[in-house]
């Protein structure tokens, strides 16, 4: 049986029950109201006849006669008793056996059964172990002679009522039988091509569609010989399975050329991660100083750098070697472009940097390298610096990025001030100035880039400057390298957790010991 059958047959059902109970009522009422004023319109013409025949008789006294008068209408149909009363109220014959019920010889005619009709008095009577009668009083002689009461039995009514209605209920049945049956070829008519469609769409989800395997022969006979909303929607099934299938052709189409594209991204991240400083400590030998540096791209690659190494210088012996450079940028733009940029713009700085020019020279140098067919208007910011480690001092210069923090258990937190000079690669005669500056012992430099202090979280709020300095003031002092480093990473992330990371970020510390 199927589902719509059931909600059918439930409708059905109900429909009929609503009928079935309507028309018995309506039916049942209307059979009452004729039933009731033919019986006492019955009653009426026997109490009339029994009136008059029996005027003389009551005259004469004849008694017998009268009660073989009135015993010979016990015959007709309907007629339960008869009862003559005299005019002074005194029964002088009737037909119960062996005395009148009390309910008979009442006679309140203000009771709400009772009314009167041309002269006659008219009740419902319910009369104790003999049952209901609409008892009919007519007088005698205009009453003076007495009076004839007539009781029509009202239980022949109520079976003829049950009789009728049964009779009816026999015919709604065969009807909501026959209705059944013609309701259920036309749904199983209808539902047949749904089921088909259901199938065919089930078994959709277990297909293969980019193969062409899927069978639609059953509907594409529903839409040639179906005229009608069922065919209107296997035809909407069959054009939504060839744009599923070309959907589909074309995602896989898609997938793979992402997945493509996303294992060349990891691979250039891999290369890319490559040209950075990833190994720490990097000179484990060298214990005036401590460096450490992280880098979070904001997508697989990225256009922020940072570097570090000991310039070479022939004049020096092997192991003698006291100049560090360091270095941090950030490219314009991210992703693949800013990645390139970012390869050239390191392979630069450590071409150009050597202990014979200033740190200023060498941004001069890579500037001009940059401007050259930079038909993309692409640049970099960079802080570059070279660290003596023999004596603390720092020469170093700026190109445009954001200056980086002294931290110093004795003198606080401090931006590194000095003459700013251009972004690289935006104009081929930018001027770079070199700056001086000396880190006592356990002082040290917090270096970053522009992802760190505009970092957003879910309410676009910036991490800003002055979090990122009461971050460092928190810490007492410059602490271990790493330490601080992971410790500013996972204050960031934090700060940004459920926002989508809009920029790459980059932190490079660097502690003086000696």
């Amino acid at each position: 049986m199927s589902k719509l059958f059931k909600k059918t047959l439930i409708i059905i059902i109900i429909l009929f029950g609503i009928i079935a109970t309507l028309t018995s009522a309506l039916s049942g009422w209307n059979i009452y109201r004729g039933l009731s004023n033919e019986f006492i319109s019955k009653g009426l013409s026997i109490s009339n006849s029994i009136s008059d025949s029996s005027v003389e008789i009551l005259l004469n006294r004849d008694l017998s006669t009268l009660q073989s008068l009135i015993d010979q209408y016990l015959d007709i149909k309907g007629v339960s008793y008869v009862v003559v009363v005299n005019n002074e109220g005194e029964i002088v014959s009737h037909t119960f056996v062996p005395s009148v019920p009390k309910e008979v010889l009442e006679t309140n005619t203000s009771d709400s059964n009772t009314y009167l009709k041309d002269n006659h008095t008219i009740r419902h009577l319910d009369v104790k172990n003999l049952g209901e009668f609409i008892d009919i009083s007519t007088p005698i002689l205009g009453g003076v002679a007495g009076h004839v009461q007539v009781g029509m039995d009202k239980s022949l009514i109520k079976k003829e009522i049950l009789s009728i209605i049964v009779k009816q209920q026999v015919l709604i049945l065969i009807l909501f039988i026959f209705t059944i049956v013609i309701c259920y070829f036309l749904i199983n008519k209808i539902s047949k091509p749904l089921n088909i469609l259901t199938d065919h769409v089930t078994g959709i989800t277990s297909a293969d569609l980019s193969e062409q395997n899927v069978d639609i022969s059953l509907i594409k006979t529903i839409a040639e010989n179906s005229s009608d909303e069922i065919g209107d929607l296997a035809r909407s099934f069959m054009q939504m399975e060839r744009e599923l299938s070309q959907y589909i052709t074309k995602l896989t189409e898609t997938t793979a050329e992402k997945e493509r594209i996303e294992s060349e991204l990891k691979i250039a991240h891999d290369i890319q991660m490559g040209f950075l400083p990833m190994k720490f400590p990097p000179f484990p030998e060298r214990t005036e100083f401590e460096i450490y540096a992280n880098i979070i791209p904001a997508k697989e690659v990225g256009g922020d750098f940072y570097d570090f190494f000991f310039i070479e210088d022939e004049h020096m012996t092997y192991g003698s070697n006291n100049k560090l450079f360091f270095v941090i940028g950030d490219v314009s733009g991210k992703g693949v472009p800013a990645a390139l940029f970012m390869a050239l713009s390191k392979t630069l700085l450590k071409a150009k940097a050597s202990s014979d020019i200033t740190p200023s020279q060498i941004l001069t140098t890579v500037n001009r390298e940059l401007c050259i067919d930079n038909d993309s208007c692409m640049f970099v910011t960079i802080f570059c610096g070279v660290l003596d480690t023999d004596t603390g001092e720092i020469e170093y210069s700026n190109g445009g990025h954001n200056p980086p923090y002294i931290v110093s258990k004795s003198r606080g937190v401090k931006l590194l001030n000095g003459q700013t000079g251009t972004a690289l690669g935006v104009f081929d005669q930018a001027i770079y100035v070199t700056n001086k500056t000396k880190l006592s012992r356990d002082e040290g430099l917090y270096l970053y880039t522009d992802g760190v202090t505009e970092a957003m979280d879910i309410n676009n709020n910036l991490y800003s400057e002055q979090r990122l300095e009461k971050f460092l003031s928190d810490q007492d002092g410059c602490c271990e390298t790493e330490l601080l480093v992971k410790r500013s990473r996972t204050e960031v992330i934090k700060f940004t957790s459920g926002a989508v990371q809009s920029d790459d970020i980059t932190i490079m510390a660097i502690k003086y010991l000696n």
